[in-house]
């Protein structure tokens, strides 16, 4: 965990190195969102460069670097017990339904229904379908989970983080429509206190 904080400035954090594909930058993930924040495991041993930057031209002024190693992150909540199963089949899905090459906004709030140990969800349907489907979901507010029921009641497939996501904060998962029935489409935080806006997005792909 690296954090950036001022008092004189709003402070922007970056990592560069190995294994990084992308720069990682965070603004407003500090304590109080008045500090940046960047969690994230090294993909590759090397010399990474830490940058502390003001938000733009005009910021100026004294910041705190400090870096320390993260506590080990809990366990997730497995989707797959037969009472988590059973709550998903019952919860109230949104409307309008979920299709491939679209997105919806949404919010992880109060009023979502409470699953397992107080675990909110908001779930949505993705009608019959044929071909291969990839479902992603993403939020800067919380650590999304994004769950999938199929349609002939198996197991559900999980997901919390997504491996095109450096940060491990967003989910996605790839399945086979069924043109005979349709998928239950979730989405719960990584914790029972996670809340926060969040899209959804289903595109088509080839394998």
């Amino acid at each position: 965990v690296i954090d950036l904080a001022s008092d004189q400035f709003d402070p922007v954090l970056k990592v560069v190195g190995p294994g990084l594909d992308e720069p990682l930058e965070d603004d407003d993930s500090g304590a109080a969102g008045g500090g940046s924040r960047l969690r994230f495991q090294f993909p590759e041993t090397g010399a990474y460069k830490v940058i502390a930057k003001g938000f733009d031209s005009t910021n100026h002024g004294e910041f705190t670097l400090k870096a320390a190693p993260a506590a080990a992150p809990p366990e997730a909540f497995d989707w797959t017990k037969p009472a988590a199963v059973a709550f998903l089949s019952s919860v109230k899905l949104e409307e309008p339904a979920l299709h491939p090459d679209a997105s919806v906004n949404s919010e992880l709030a109060e009023t979502a229904a409470k699953g397992p140990e107080g675990f909110p969800v908001r779930g949505w349907t993705l009608p019959q379908c044929e071909g291969r489907v990839r479902v992603s979901v993403e939020s800067n507010d919380f650590d999304t989970v994004l769950i999938v029921l199929p349609p002939d009641g198996g197991q559900p497939l999980v997901n919390d983080d997504d491996e095109d996501d450096p940060f491990n904060s967003d989910s996605a998962l790839k399945f086979s429509c069924c043109a005979t029935g349709s998928h239950r489409i979730f989405v719960s935080g990584f914790s029972p206190s996670e809340r926060g806006r969040f899209s959804i997005t289903v595109k088509r792909v080839e394998k």
